[in-house]
């Protein structure tokens, strides 16, 4: 599968991919196969397209490690993902909400946000995931709305538009759910 990213921060990315032991991403593709490639614990993937999901088990088939792919309904959908009316609007916070119900979510020592929800998705995984936990976010520095999550975990690295995160062993608890509260119905 085609991994959209650049060279350099494909570099980056990789780098954290290879160490990690349990993944899990919002948004799937090639970032799903690569970290297929190497043996993990467990690689999870949500996406909002399950015909997406299927090239993604198709491409995933033979891999190192098997990925569990969720799909999450939002509804008609645009290229990307991206829900094309608010029909099913009551069901978007599902796409980073649901994943959390499963215990393994909580102890994932990369995350990796490249969906739709970007800013819910990855202040859920500062609720949720374990001190130290790293969290990259692709198309970071192009998309300033993204920026906010620097509020709740520092930024560790940066590679273009690949940003790399750990979330800290303290939380501001009231600010991360305040930001949550702005975007968790925000598809960007």
């Amino acid at each position: 599968m085609k991994i959209a990213m650049d060279g350099q921060e494909l570099t980056l990315f990789k780098s954290f991919v290879d160490l990690s032991k349990r993944y899990l991403e919002f948004g799937s593709g090639g970032s799903t196969w690569l970290a297929c490639q190497t043996r993990k614990e467990w690689v999870i993937s949500i996406d909002s397209s399950l015909e997406w999901l299927n090239n993604v088990g198709d491409a995933t088939r033979d891999a190192s490690t098997k990925p569990l792919l969720l799909h999450v309904d939002i509804g008609k959908l645009r290229e990307w993902g991206y829900p094309i009316e608010k029909e099913k609007e009551s069901s978007w916070p599902e796409y980073h909400e649901r994943v959390w119900e499963r215990p393994e979510s909580k102890t994932a020592d990369l995350y990796f946000i490249d969906g739709r929800f970007r800013v819910a998705s990855f202040v859920q995984c500062v609720l949720h995931g374990a001190p130290g936990a790293f969290i990259a976010i692709h198309d970071f520095e192009n998309r300033p709305h993204y920026h906010s999550v620097r509020t709740v975990a520092q930024e560790i690295a940066r590679a273009n538009n690949m940003s790399i995160f750990q979330r800290p062993a303290r939380i501001d608890v009231d600010a991360a759910q305040a930001l949550l509260a702005k975007y968790r119905l925000e598809p960007l």
